[in-house]
Parts: C-alpha cells; sequence; structure tokens
C-alpha cells in the first residue's frame, strides 16, 4: 500500500467477508473497502476532533462482472 513516502499507520477492521483498512498519513485516512465484486477507495480527513468527511471516492479495481447465463 503506498503511502506517498511517508509512514503508515495501518488499522485493519474485518467483518464477514469485507475488511476495512486505514492507513493514516498527513492528516488524511485512505479507507479502502474490499468486497467480492472490487475494491473502492474512499480517502477521508480527520479534523482535530477525530471525525471523518469524504474527500472524495474513487474505485481502485474494476469489478468483475458475474452471468448465470453465456448470451449464444
Amino acid at each position: 500500500m503506498a503511502c506517498y513516502g511517508q509512514t503508515c499507520i495501518t488499522d485493519t477492521i474485518e467483518f464477514g467477508k469485507y475488511k476495512l483498512i486505514i492507513p493514516l498519513f498527513q492528516g488524511y485516512r485512505i479507507h479502502e473497502f474490499h468486497y467480492e465484486e472490487g475494491t473502492f477507495r474512499d480517502y477521508y480527513f480527520a479534523d482535530s476532533r477525530g471525525l471523518l468527511t469524504i474527500h472524495y471516492g474513487t474505485m481502485v479495481s474494476k469489478p468483475t462482472p458475474v452471468r448465470d447465463k453465456k448470451v449464444p
């Protein structure tokens, strides 16, 4: 996981098949949400009270579509 040359403190929370990774650097937190179709990454800013606001979100990996039937 790239932290742009900064030391990362990573907090990982796992629940079921989902995993939330929160590295901290320069006051920002990157939330990576892994799910079975792909990965979303949202950038959050933590203020002095520890509250998070969304900076922006982007998709890291493109989801692989699952089809039950093949179209001839």
